[in-house]
Formats: structure tokens, C-alpha cells, sequence
């Protein structure tokens, strides 16, 4: 509940729920590997589509069919994943919390159309500007799709602190592999929009 609380509200409520969160967290140095780490954002994402499983990922593009297959009966839902939610690293670390046997993924590369990433307009913990998409008539933007379970979405929503949740409607996602066009994704957008 107090995920779904976080995620309705409006923007005047969420800058007093942001002051009072980030009032919380205490000074800490910001060390070389601190750097290093923002600098890395949004950390090494793998060419071509893949299932993340067992923390690793592997290349999809042997048996497309029986991934396509596990989507619908996994019951995933469709996120746009244009930042680090495209990276194995990121995705192991938001799903630590998961048992073992509900942190597989699928992340499906490929072009969505009329819209372009950039920075958010706010500086994440680690200190890097995280990614956020905008609308962009005429643009391809290269990207992935990751299909995750509810729970999965539910680490993912956790982390996204500074970001709205909701479906992209009559957006165009054309996967790399051999699968249905995607019209309907869910997203996270920046409250602070990009930079």
C-alpha cells in the first residue's frame, strides 16, 4: 500500500514526501568507487536480447519461441527499459530481495518509435543523472522491453523514486527478435522531466 500511496501523488505532494525522505538520509563521503560507479550509469547492457537468469544473462537469440512462450505464460507485463532497468547488474540488484526462483527476466531489445531518452532533471543517489524518455516525433530510439512479473515490477517500482508509472499508450516497439510489435508499454517518467 504505501508503494501505490507514493506512486499517486501529484506533484506538490510527492516534493513534501521527497523533502522528508531525503531529510532522512545521512551525510556520507562520496568516495573514488562512488564516482566511478555514477560515472558507469546506466552500467553494461547486453548488445542483443536476453533472459537474465541466475543473475547472468544469456543471448535469446538461439530458441526465440520458447522465450515468446515463457512471456505469456509467465503472465510479464511489457516495461520500457531505456536506463539502467536494461542492465543484468541493475536488474540483479533490484531483485536481490527476490527468491531465487523469481528473479529470471526477459529484456527484448529493440526501436520504439516517436520517442528519445536524456537526462533526468535530478541527481539519483549514487550521483548519477538517471535516464528519462520524452516525446519525440519522427525519432527511433533504441531501447528493450523488459517483461516482468509482478513482483518484479514491484523491486523495479521501489527504486524508481523520482519517477511517475504508467502506460505508454500507442507507443511502437519493434523487438530484435522475431515477435509481435508491443502497442502498449509501462513506463517510468521522470516527475522532474529531462534535462
Amino acid at each position: 500500500a504505501k508503494l501505490l500511496d507514493r506512486l499517486a501523488l501529484d506533484d506538490e505532494q510527492f516534493e513534501r514526501f521527497a523533502e522528508r525522505l531525503f531529510a532522512r538520509v545521512p551525510a556520507r563521503e562520496f568516495s573514488e568507487a562512488d564516482l566511478q560507479h555514477a560515472l558507469a550509469y546506466p552500467w553494461q547492457r547486453p548488445v542483443g536480447s536476453f533472459q537474465l537468469v541466475d543473475g547472468s544473462a544469456r543471448p535469446i537469440s538461439a530458441a526465440p519461441s520458447e522465450v515468446l512462450e515463457a512471456i505469456d505464460a509467465d503472465r510479464r507485463f511489457p516495461l520500457l527499459a531505456y536506463g539502467s532497468n536494461a542492465s543484468p547488474e541493475a536488474l540483479g540488484r533490484k531483485f536481490a530481495d527476490l527468491t531465487p526462483g523469481s528473479r529470471d527476466a526477459i529484456v527484448v531489445r529493440g526501436v520504439l518509435q516517436n520517442f528519445d531518452v536524456g537526462a533526468s532533471a535530478h541527481a539519483a543517489y549514487y550521483g548519477a543523472m538517471p535516464a528519462t524518455i520524452f516525446a519525440s516525433p519522427g525519432t527511433q530510439l533504441e531501447c528493450a522491453v523488459a517483461w516482468v512479473t509482478e513482483q518484479q515490477l514491484t523491486a523495479i517500482a521501489w527504486s524508481e523514486v523520482n519517477y511517475h508509472f504508467g502506460a505508454l499508450s500507442g507507443a511502437h516497439f519493434r523487438a530484435d527478435i522475431d515477435a509481435q510489435p508491443v502497442d502498449r508499454l509501462f513506463a517510468f517518467v521522470s516527475r522532474r522531466g529531462a534535462y
